[in-house]
């Protein structure tokens, strides 16, 4: 079978679901351009895309030849109208009849702006309804979100956001052994954009008193708050600030960590989370990561939530007692990742739902890490 995502860029977070999809299908991926700025200036790189046959930066007249050869085929949408190419794509499509597949993070619903885009997405179901297949969302808020713009619950399915993780090389576990501050405490890290969402300045306000407690933690990343960042690493011997990090690096430090922190106020998923687990980091995040149904409370970690200061400073206290992690329970953790969140599991996964929609599988498909069983 093939398929036809459409997406703003070659993204890092959809490499490895799409990799693994194109060794058993023809994949092609039609991108609005390579990577953003802002992207690159993260320490994004264009990732290895294996099988996958990409194109950038299409005309109109390239759209058109696109979806005139390959109408039978399954097209996926990231978004309805949130990039300029993707939504006169997905427009083309519905008008010339072709049923696609929507990749849709949840909207934030609270609020009078919240009102409006609940009014948008009715809007548009109002406009699309009849031509959307189904809708793949992420996170827990992502099914009542699109239920509450009237999309049928039949239709939306989980979904996530899927990482490589690279091969721990033979130095690895040198490197863990010289990083070993011999305190016996936990290794705490942050990555994300410094800025009001990701709530790095409260975050450092609650950690201060419970600074004996952790032997550092790292600071990844940059943005509006840098400036206030460095200020208050300098004043605490356990707050290192290291600013941006390529994706190998940031991902060596998490073969080294213990826990990983993410109190946003919203994240559509957050990728971090992912790679997290797949080294076997411990995480603790907020509610309103969509990557929190990844976590079981127990040996993975866990979610508090996002509009309590209160609770996020009991969920730091807790899960920083709970110390290092054992190299079994980091075994654990990065196989059930490998077995429920890796690009193989995601493929599988939406093959899955691919046979569900044609009819050729009566039971609908489940998403593998939130399957009940597992703990």
């Amino acid at each position: 079978m093939t398929f036809i995502f459409w997406q703003n860029i070659i993204s890092l977070h959809q490499a490895a679901f799409l990799k693994a999809l194109a060794k058993r299908h023809e994949v092609i991926l039609v991108a609005e351009q390579p990577l953003t700025r802002e992207r690159a200036e993260e320490g994004w790189d264009l990732p290895d895309m294996g099988a996958v046959r990409t194109v950038t930066e299409p005309g109109t007249a390239q759209i058109n030849r696109l979806l005139e050869k390959y109408r039978d085929s399954l097209h996926c949408f990231s978004g309805i109208d949130a990039f300029p190419m993707v939504y006169r794509a997905f427009r083309l499509a519905c008008t010339q009849g072709i049923r696609p597949l929507l990749y849709l993070e949840p909207y934030e619903w609270r609020g009078w702006k919240g009102f409006l885009r609940r009014v948008k997405y009715t809007v548009h179901r109002l406009r699309y309804g009849k031509s959307i297949r189904a809708i793949l969302t992420t996170g827990s808020r992502g099914k009542i979100c699109y239920e509450r713009a009237f999309f049928s619950p039949g239709i939306i399915f989980d979904w996530g956001y899927f990482t490589d993780v690279p091969p721990d090389d033979a130095s690895s576990g040198e490197k863990r052994n010289d990083e070993e501050d011999g305190s016996g405490l936990p290794r705490l890290l942050f990555v994300g954009r410094l800025d009001g969402n990701k709530r790095i300045l409260p975050l450092l306000e609650e950690l201060m008193p419970l600074r004996d407690g952790f032997s550092r933690l790292d600071i990844i990343g940059r943005g509006p708050l840098e400036t206030e960042v460095k200020r208050r690493a300098s004043a605490c011997a356990q707050f290192h600030f290291l600013g941006v990090k390529t994706n190998r690096e940031v991902q060596e430090r998490m073969r080294t960590g213990d826990l990983l922190v993410l109190p946003s106020l919203y994240d559509g998923w957050g990728t971090v989370v992912n790679e997290a687990l797949q080294n076997g980091m411990r995480v603790l995040c907020s509610d309103a990561c969509g990557a929190s149904v990844l976590l079981d409370g127990c040996v993975r970690g866990a979610s508090f939530p996002a509009a309590s200061r209160e609770n996020m400073r009991e969920a730091l206290r807790h899960w920083i007692a709970v110390g290092k992690i054992s190299p079994e329970t980091r075994r654990s953790i990065s196989e059930w990742s490998m077995d429920h969140i890796s690009g193989e599991a995601a493929s599988r996964y939406f093959e899955q739902i691919c046979g569900f929609l044609r009819g050729e599988r009566e039971k609908r498909p489940e998403a593998p890490w939130m399957e009940k069983a597992e703990n």
